[in-house]
């Protein structure tokens, strides 16, 4: 098995959409359109990324990697993993942990003291597969909805 990643482009941008929809609960799924204009904007920051994971050139998985400097720990930076997904078809096959490896390697090039990520409290086998691969739970995750305006 040939896997590969690499950095997304815009013509990726269907089969990414295509990809989180199948962990969505509702049918709702960004346009084309808009994800296009938001990537453009990521492009922009200076270490936020969205790569693909690839068999044979297929797209098989995705995840957005931000680095982001602090003042704390020395200047040192930290990473943040989000919308990370395999193809349902792919899964169990070792992709995921792959994909979590290009993540800290990455992490250490580029001096962070930690990798974080959240994952949804209802995804339980996500929580396993994070927990088998050296992420520990630490502390609580809170968010409060904002409303527009």
């Amino acid at each position: 098995m040939n896997i590969s990643i690499r950095l997304a482009t815009e013509e990726d941008i269907a089969t990414i959409l295509s990809l989180y929809k199948s962990l969505e609960e509702k049918d709702e799924c960004i346009s084309i359109d808009n994800a296009r204009e938001i990537f453009n904007k990521m492009q922009k920051y200076p270490y936020h990324k969205v790569y693909v994971v690839e068999i044979e050139n297929k797209i098989i998985g995705t995840f957005v990697l931000t680095i982001l400097d602090y003042f704390a720990h020395n200047g040192k930076k930290a990473g943040i993993l989000e919308d990370v997904v395999v193809d349902e078809k792919e899964r169990s096959k070792g992709i995921g942990k792959i994909m979590l490896d290009f993540a800290i390697k990455e992490c250490g090039k580029n001096n962070c003291y930690k990798l974080a990520l959240s994952s949804n409290i209802k995804r339980e086998k996500a929580h396993s597969f994070y927990e088998k691969n050296g992420f520990k739970l630490h502390g609580y995750s809170f968010w409060t909805e904002i409303k527009e305006g």
